[in-house]
Formats: C-alpha cells, sequence, structure tokens
C-alpha cells in the first residue's frame, strides 16, 4: 500500500494515501468493506505458491499452510475475513483495481471505473525484494525500529 501512495503522489504531485488513510481506512476499521485488509490476507495466501517463499517453506508446510488460511479466513476480523472473496486470481485483480480507484479518489466508491487500472500494472509492488539488504541511519547510541536479523534468510 505504501508503495502505491508512492507512486500515487509522484504523477499526482500530492498525497493520495494519506487522506485515504483519514477518509476510507479509518473510518471502515472493523467494517467488511476495508477491501485493504481483505486483498492483504489474500495476497499473503498467494505468496506461498511464488518463489522465494516456495522454496524456503517446502511443500508439506505450504500445503498445511494453505489449507490452514482458507478454513480460518472466514474467522478473521471483519475487512479481513473477506480475503475468501479474492482466492480466485481474476478476483483478486479486480479487487486491486478497485482499491486503486479508492486510494486515487479517497473514496470507498471511485466514479473512475476500476477496470482502467488493469493497464497499470505492479502499482502495488514492494520497490524492494524480500531477500535485498535494507540498511537503515540511526542516531548514535540508539537501536533501530525495524527488526535486524542478520543472515536469517538464505538467498
Amino acid at each position: 500500500m505504501e508503495c502505491l501512495g508512492l507512486r500515487l503522489h509522484v504523477v499526482d504531485r500530492k498525497s493520495c494515501y494519506l487522506p485515504y488513510d483519514g477518509m476510507v481506512y479509518t473510518p471502515n476499521i472493523g467494517k467488511d468493506t476495508l477491501l485493504e485488509e481483505a486483498l492483504a490476507n489474500a495476497d499473503a495466501y498467494y505468496r506461498l505458491f511464488t518463489n522465494p517463499y516456495l522454496h524456503w517453506i517446502g511443500d508439506p508446510v505450504m500445503e498445511a499452510t494453505e489449507d490452514y488460511l482458507k478454513a480460518t479466513f472466514p474467522y478473521c476480523p471483519a475487512g479481513y475475513r473477506r480475503a475468501v472473496d479474492y482466492l480466485d486470481r481474476d478476483d483478486f485483480e479486480d479487487g486491486e483495481n478497485l482499491l486503486h480507484a479508492q486510494v486515487h479518489e479517497c473514496t470507498l466508491t471511485p466514479s473512475q471505473p476500476h477496470d482502467e487500472w488493469e493497464i497499470a500494472t505492479r502499482m502495488m509492488q514492494s520497490m524492494f525484494k524480500v531477500t535485498d539488504n535494507i540498511y537503515t541511519i540511526v542516531p548514535r547510541g540508539r537501536k533501530s525500529i525495524l527488526p535486524v536479523i542478520a543472515g536469517a534468510l538464505p538467498y
């Protein structure tokens, strides 16, 4: 989401993400209208089937995790539980396009047809790979607020 926000900021030369957060996300916390969290859960499900996660997890654990997620999604909090509506790839892409429009227009019901976002691919893709080294600058005598586990992930 933050990557989408940054990309839209560059294009529009103003923040879309902060108004979206205040006008759409925050007012919908605890409601099934919170599309962002439904898609986040569905995305976690999809990542099981891609590398490097599939390689790291392995088949038996991946299959158990897949079964667990499918069984537990309906019992998640409001918004998050709607992941079951996006486990089909086409439904996920439609939901993602709608979310792009929601963030851009800062409303649950954007006026722009959300299928127009189909051409704007990878808007929410991370700017870094999960295996990238990310460095932070921390003031002398302070610790990073980011988790630091050197060498924990195989490359």
